[in-house]
Formats: structure tokens, C-alpha cells, sequence
């Protein structure tokens, strides 16, 4: 059976068209609705779709945040597999069946990753289309399939024992970034797959669009941890190989963020990156003059020109 967890918080609007995107998924589940103190309607409907349907379970607690409602959710997951989704997103429906069949035939999958559909309707929309592979290797998975770039909670099925000793970390932003690396680090296997489709919507009031210098540097400080253990290893390896030089860019840039934000000093790893010659000229150019000035010197230079508040795509 799949477990699937979807936190409540104020979206009475959306919530109905979530949970019917999961009740019409053909698969053997449980939908658990943690309601996170939700001050709207929320707590009535979750309530009432419990009633509706024997497969969904609903529970109340004090609002305490998406990676607490999510916590909670685990507790009382009752299937072998479990996913997240959450409730102003949706899914494309046949989603969930061919994926179980896939864990079916491949029991050692341990993390199975599904396409996204990003900011629908929406001018900055992002199809997420991933490639049928397999990775036993975590670091490979990290940096060849990108997955530091769609590192969300919710295009993913997990067995349920990964969870054992991982949780969400409460009181902090960007907690899947903070969560995924540890959950693959205990994954003997990661599949990403082509099909499925996750619907994630734009939420001009989210994180990403509204974070400040404390979101961001706890954002960069998801990263380093990680960043740091592959700059201490073979870094020959995993730049030709797998594209380490493509992540460094990455970080750097929520680095470059968080120093025009705060103006405190850099703190990722130095590393003589490569710059790939596929990336916008931009952003070419932009590593160019980091390379020529220093972090500190382009950090200061561009803190002159004026700058959004810190959105972070």
C-alpha cells in the first residue's frame, strides 16, 4: 500500500482538487490529511473527506509548520510505500499506477523519482522531464541527474523504513533540500523515471519568492555539507564524470544572494570550477568576472546595482 501525506494549511481553495487528483489514482492507498492548525475552513473539509472516504484519515494539530505536519504524517503511515503531496498542488491522473508497478518489478528500488510540471499556467513555467535510469551510486545521482534542482519531497516514492531515522527539520525553510540528502544516503538504489506528473503551483507568497538573508543562508547551509564532503574527494572524477563544477555554480550563486543580502563573507568551499559551455551567456559571463575578481570584489561590485528581494528559483 502507498501512504500518501498531504499537510493542511489555509488552502480551502485548492484542497479539493488535490485530494480528488489522489482518490482517483488507481493504486492501493491511504491518504493521511494532517491538518496544521489550519485558522481557515481546512480543518471542517479534511473532517469531512474522512467521513466521505474509508481510505482517508485526517489528524489536528497546533500549527507548527509544514516539516511538523509532515513528521506527523509519517507516525501514521501504514503503508510500505509513502509520498508527499501537497495540498495547493496536483497530480496528472494514471500517475501513481504505473510507478507501483515499477516497485513491484523492482523491489530494490528504494527512492523512485517522477517529472514535474513547475509555476502552471504561469510565463515561468518549468517541465521537469526526467530520464528512465538507475543509480547506485548517491553522488552520481546528486550531481548527473541534477537532482540537487528538482530536490523536492513531494516526485518521489520512498519506502517507508527510510524514514525510520530521517525527519523533516522543524523551524527551518527549504527542508527538502535539508532532508533529501540524508534520506539517499541511506538508499542502496535511485531510480528516476519518465513517467508521472506531479503538478507543483506558483505561490507569489512562498519562500522562494519572498526569502530574506536567514531563508537564504539556510539554503546555502543545506548545501555545504554535501558540497564540501565531494570537494574533499575525487574531484577530477566527479567534475568530467558527473558535472560537480555545474553544482558548485549553483551554490555559489545562492553564496552570491546571501552576501548581497547580509554582506557577510563567503562561506561555500573556494573551488577552481570549469564553466560549461552550455550555459546562457549570462551566466558565462558572470562566472568569468567572478573568476576575475574574487567572490568578495564581484559580491561588492554588484550590491551597487539594484536587487530584487532575495527570489530563488
Amino acid at each position: 500500500m502507498l501512504s500518501v501525506i498531504i499537510p493542511v494549511f489555509k488552502t480551502e481553495a485548492t484542497l479539493e482538487r488535490c485530494l480528488l487528483s489522489v482518490l482517483r489514482q488507481q493504486v492501493d492507498l491511504e491518504v493521511i490529511l494532517v491538518d496544521d492548525g489550519s485558522p481557515d475552513n481546512c480543518p471542517h473539509l479534511c473532517d469531512a473527506w474522512a467521513r466521505r472516504d474509508p481510505r482517508v484519515r485526517t489528524f489536528h494539530q497546533p500549527n507548527r509548520g509544514l516539516s511538523a505536519a509532515r513528521n506527523a504524517g509519517i507516525d501514521q503511515a501504514r503503508g510500505e510505500y509513502l509520498t508527499f503531496v501537497d495540498s495547493d498542488d496536483y497530480l496528472s491522473s494514471g500517475t501513481y499506477k504505473p510507478l507501483m508497478k515499477i516497485l513491484a518489478f523492482h523491489p530494490e528500488f528504494d527512492i523512485l523519482e517522477f517529472g514535474v510540471v513547475k509555476f502552471e499556467g504561469s510565463v515561468e513555467r518549468q517541465d521537469i522531464i526526467l530520464a528512465d535510469h538507475v543509480y547506485h551510486d548517491r553522488l552520481e545521482y546528486w550531481l548527473r541527474a541534477r537532482a540537487y534542482e528538482h530536490s523536492y519531497a513531494w516526485n518521489k516514492i520512498y519506502r517507508r523504513w527510510i524514514f525510520d531515522k530521517v525527519r523533516f527539520p522543524e523551524g527551518r525553510v527549504f527542508e527538502d533540500i535539508q532532508t533529501l540528502p540524508s534520506l539517499v544516503r541511506l538508499a542502496q538504489c535511485v531510480a528516476t523515471v519518465s513517467t508521472g506528473c506531479y503538478h507543483y503551483t506558483l505561490n507569489e507568497k512562498g519562500i522562494t519568492r519572498q526569502a530574506g538573508a536567514t531563508e537564504v543562508k539556510q539554503l546555502l547551509e543545506a548545501h555545504i555539507p554535501l558540497l564540501s564532503e565531494m570537494l574533499s574527494g575525487d574531484t577530477r572524477r566527479l567534475d568530467v564524470d558527473y558535472g560537480l563544477s555545474r553544482y558548485y555554480l549553483m551554490v555559489l550563486n545562492i553564496q552570491i544572494t546571501y552576501m548581497q543580502l547580509s554582506g557577510d563573507a563567503p562561506q561555500i568551499p573556494h573551488y577552481s570550477f570549469r564553466i560549461p559551455p552550455d550555459l546562457p551567456l549570462r551566466t558565462r559571463l558572470k562566472d568569468f568576472f567572478i573568476r576575475l575578481l574574487g567572490l568578495s570584489a564581484y559580491v561588492r561590485l554588484v550590491r551597487l546595482l539594484p536587487m530584487s528581494k532575495g527570489r530563488i528559483s
